[in-house]
């Protein structure tokens, strides 16, 4: 693959785009004034700033292509483009939503060297397809869960609130969405035993008891937990209904699981493009089959079958089997973990 490859007259067309970048082009940046610049003049949180920075990084050090950073603008250009196109065409832990955080990476960075942000490969369009190669990485989780404002003055915002914990269970416990967001109700939830049940599928009326764990994500007091969110943040949507996740606006049940899906979907879409609630349960089931992963017996399906309320470990197997070893070499282990650092809290308790 090289250069030519698109074509010679989109290839002029890009270099005369790109030249009179060239005269202010610095390939001895600094690491500080590339911070500083993402800090002050893009107004970023420390947490994003430090995501840009190392998504850098793994950008410049990405074995079958990396992108030059400390060469010309011409070099930055080309190398990311036969970048984004391995990427997208052969690395199959990358996904739609890889490609979107490599598009805002090298955006930042030309903004920060004054490039032109015309000159980038667009990221394919799609509504996501919930596939395996689509689940996000602990870090896309994180952003959802604690850096992302989806109301105005977030900390006192219970609509904000019911984004972050509809979106906490999601990915935390591994429901099937929208559908178990919708039809989960208070009094699913048991406390003391830390047990959460629900019908799984209409068809089967099977009912599915689920021992949430770790136990931050069931009771904790200072993170969000199904009390938290039970015992302080829903009350503050005035509920007229036993749902579990009322309509913050009015406070009534959803009209659907559509209405309920569309209703996060359209507080989170606008911050995080990449985002599907088809995710959730995939992602739910990676990051708990990295956590059961033993050097010599491999992973526990059984145990995550069990968690998923399937009746064949072999459905599980097969559905995650490949891609687990791949998602776990790629972003390493302590999903959970990583991706609920910082997440929200209420005042007070322990």
């Amino acid at each position: 693959m090289h250069d030519g490859a698109w074509g010679p007259t989109h290839k002029n067309r890009l270099r005369a785009k790109v030249e009179p970048a060239e005269e202010w082009f610095n390939p001895d940046w600094e690491v500080w004034e590339a911070r500083q610049y993402l800090r002050n003049e893009r107004n970023l949180k420390p947490g994003t700033t430090r995501k840009y920075l190392a998504h850098w990084e793994f950008m410049a050090n990405y074995e079958p292509q990396p992108v030059e950073f400390r060469s010309t603008a011409w070099e930055l250009v080309t190398s990311y483009r036969l970048y984004f196109q391995y990427r997208r065409d052969h690395d199959d832990t990358t996904g739609r939503g890889g490609l979107v955080n490599d598009d805002k990476a090298i955006k930042a960075f030309a903004a920060f060297m004054g490039l032109p942000e015309n000159i980038w490969p667009s990221v394919p369009k799609g509504g996501g397809s919930g596939s395996m190669n689509d689940v996000p990485s602990p870090e896309q989780v994180h952003e959802l869960l604690c850096e992302i404002q989806y109301a105005p003055q977030p900390n006192r915002n219970p609509e904000h609130h019911f984004v972050k914990y509809a979106l906490a269970f999601a990915y935390g416990i591994g429901l099937r969405c929208p559908d178990e967001l919708y039809t989960l109700r208070v009094d699913d939830f048991d406390p003391e035993s830390q047990t959460l049940e629900f019908i799984q599928r209409k068809k089967s009326g099977r009912p599915n008891l689920v021992y949430v764990e770790p136990d931050w994500l069931a009771t904790s007091r200072r993170h969000a937990s199904l009390t938290n969110w039970i015992d302080t943040w829903r009350p503050k949507l005035d509920p007229k209904t036993d749902a579990m996740f009322p309509n913050p606006e009015t406070g009534e049940e959803f009209a659907s699981k559509k209405t309920l899906g569309q209703a996060i979907k359209r507080r989170v879409k606008p911050h995080a493009e990449w985002f599907d609630l088809r995710h959730c349960r995939h992602w739910c089931a990676t990051a708990r089959l990295i956590q059961t992963h033993d050097e010599k017996a491999g992973y526990n399906f059984d145990q995550i079958a069990n968690w998923l309320g399937h009746k064949s470990t072999e459905r599980v197997r097969n559905t995650y089997a490949k891609n687990v070893e791949v998602w776990h070499h790629s972003h390493g282990d302590d999903w959970l973990i990583r991706a609920w650092q910082n997440a929200p809290t209420t005042s007070g308790g322990s």
